[in-house]
């Protein structure tokens, strides 16, 4: 199991270096709505919307660089699949909008309604798009509306209502793309016509049609099981990330269909490796049952190979615990965890299956689909505490904090064979992100309790959980927090950081005066002088909150004192800056 203290997260650390660097080269902004959109494209959406919240106009001051701000943060929502967000955004806009913003805000609030299982929604917006004043005069957006209209239909399981809209524009459009196309086999599949869907998509020459043209030929007899097995293993090679789930999951049903358990679970697998959709497509109804299904039955098939007997946990445990092959060892551990007699030897088998699937190397993602998505554990009760923390880590890293939370109630021991002090840091961090605060802050005071003296990497590991509660402004107790454990620390390095992150709390409380004394501490703590990199870093942050706190000669002494050491140009002139600002302010 990996260690929490390998996720990536924010200390408040580099937060300081980050401050530092801006200081001394001057604060950057966004000077324009593509400078956003890079920063979204680079792979930093969250950062993209929070500039969009901080520079976008008020709509009734400017509306159309509001729109225009607005166009950038729903291409954002929609990038990130947040249908949810975009549905509650669009609901609150102010009025009136220009008929452009309006056709194109409505057009994608349609789509978020379709997206996230609300097709009625999204049919009735449609239909008022193409009908109403601004849409008749807009033929050439016609088209994808009236896709819109089909796909709609066939959400709500409308078919013959779909198929009489296709046929109508098929006429209107005789130039299908590929992706249009794919729309109609997908029509003519949910229509039990297997042998159409091939014949539309036979010609179509894109690897992003081949999940349902490999599930029309293996409905219709067109390949058999085994070449739509191969096909599948060649287009995965070419085809996009996102659709490996669909491919795998069409090589299951071949191998199902030729009674091969073995190899269904293979595929299977690879099919769940990555995070379910929240919507079931109706063609590759990916879940997590039927690999439990899978697992059983193979299971079984091998116990009654080796005459063993369901209920009889320990022989179960003992041959999973000396097979050799993954795959076996997976399907004897499923059978114990779900059909074993004893409460203690289900929770063997969990524990066993969780170990051998992490060690083939499948993901977080697979494990999560196993236990959260499946009809054995229909609430976070039922799932067995011995898979609740790696599920709970998994979800901390999707920024799932209130499931992670959830996960762990209830958890009070760490697992077997697991490091207690870091395992009670990452339920105390699991609880302060999650929203249940106070619980993670009394599990922070029992590992206080139970450890008079930490090393250095323990303390470090401790101070990122304080972190995090200074990032959710709870200053007080973090305060409360770093006193207790400044006993603890054997190094005056910690001790140093310590005070720095002490005044920071301060700070962020209002209580100038007593951060800059904490910040001149932590400067002067080593030498009683102060001026290493680290030190004019805390005099920096010390002269800062003591002009503030209204101590204007004490924040100029300290500005001066800097500047006379200081060696980069940069830095100097934030210096001076900071200089001519307290004669504004005397």
């Amino acid at each position: 199991m990996r260690l929490f203290f390998c996720m990536k997260f924010t200390t408040a650390f580099k937060s300081a270096l980050l401050m530092l660097f801006l200081l001394w080269t001057g604060m950057v902004s966004a000077s324009s709505i593509q400078e956003v959109k890079d920063i979204a494209r680079a792979g930093a959406p969250e950062l993209a919307l929070s500039m969009i919240k901080r520079f976008q106009p008020e709509h009734e001051k400017l509306p159309v660089r509001w729109a225009s701000w607005e166009t950038l943060r729903l291409d954002i929502l929609t990038d990130e699949e947040r249908w949810q967000d975009i549905i509650q955004r669009i609901k609150r806009y102010p009025a009136p909008l220009s008929p452009d913003f309006m056709l194109k805000s409505r057009t994608i609030l349609a789509n978020a309604h379709l997206q996230s299982g609300g097709p009625a929604q999204a049919l009735s917006i449609y239909r008022q798009l193409i009908w109403d004043e601004y849409g008749e005069s807009l033929p050439d957006q016609w088209r994808p509306w009236r896709l819109g209209v089909i796909r709609s239909y066939i959400g709500q399981e409308r078919l013959d209502l779909a198929l009489i809209a296709w046929r109508r524009y098929e006429q209107d459009y005789p130039d299908l793309k590929a992706s249009e196309l794919e729309l109609r086999a997908r029509l003519a599949l949910q229509a039990g016509q297997a042998d159409e869907a091939v014949d539309v998509l036979r010609t179509v020459d894109e690897i992003g049609v081949m999940p349902v043209l490999l599930l029309a030929q293996l409905d219709s007899g067109d390949l058999s099981p085994k070449k739509v097995m191969a096909q599948v293993e060649a287009a995965v090679k070419e085809a996009d990330e996102g659709q490996h789930p669909q491919l795998w999951w069409v090589a299951a049903s071949a191998a199902q269909s030729t009674r091969d358990g073995r190899q269904e679970i293979v595929y299977l697998q690879r099919a769940l490796q990555q995070a379910l959709a929240k919507e079931k497509d109706p063609l590759f109804p990916i879940d997590a049952e039927r690999l439990w299904d899978a697992y059983l039955a193979y299971g079984e098939f091998l116990g009654n190979q080796q005459g063993l007997l369901v209920g009889d946990d320990e022989a179960w445990l003992e041959i999973a615990q000396t097979e050799k092959d993954e795959l076996k060892q997976a399907a004897y551990y499923a059978v114990t965890a779900l059909e074993g007699q004893l409460g203690s030897t289900r929770e063997k088998g969990h524990a066993g299956l969780m170990k051998v699937l992490l060690d083939s190397g499948h993901s977080t993602a697979m494990l999560t689909n196993l236990y959260l998505h499946s009809a054995n554990f229909p609430t976070v009760e039922y799932i067995p505490e011995v898979v609740r923390p790696l599920l709970a880590e998994a979800a901390l890293e999707r920024a799932d904090h209130q499931l992670a939370s959830s996960l762990m109630q209830g958890v009070n021991k760490p697992p077997e064979g697991t490091d207690s002090f870091d395992w009670q840091l990452r339920r105390a961090r699991i609880h302060i992100l999650g929203g249940h605060e106070d619980l993670g802050i009394d599990v922070l005071y029992a590992i206080l309790a139970g450890h008079k003296v930490m090393d250095t990497k323990q303390v470090d590991r401790f101070l990122q959980v304080l972190f995090d509660l200074q990032t959710l402004k709870r200053d007080r107790e973090a305060i409360a927090l770093f006193n207790a454990l400044q006993p603890r620390m054997s190094t005056h390095k910690q001790q140093r950081e310590l005070l720095f992150w002490m005044a920071d709390s301060y700070k962020s409380m209002g209580q100038k005066e007593q951060a800059g004394y904490l910040y001149m501490r932590s400067a002067i703590l080593l030498d009683g002088v102060g001026l290493d990199p680290w030190g004019q870093t805390a005099r920096f942050f010390a002269a800062e909150s003591l002009a503030d706190a209204g101590l204007i000669h004490d924040a100029r002494h300290l500005y001066q004192g800097l500047l006379r050491v200081a060696q980069d140009g940069n830095r100097k002139m934030v210096l001076r800056q900071r200089l001519q600002h307290l004669q504004l302010m005397e």
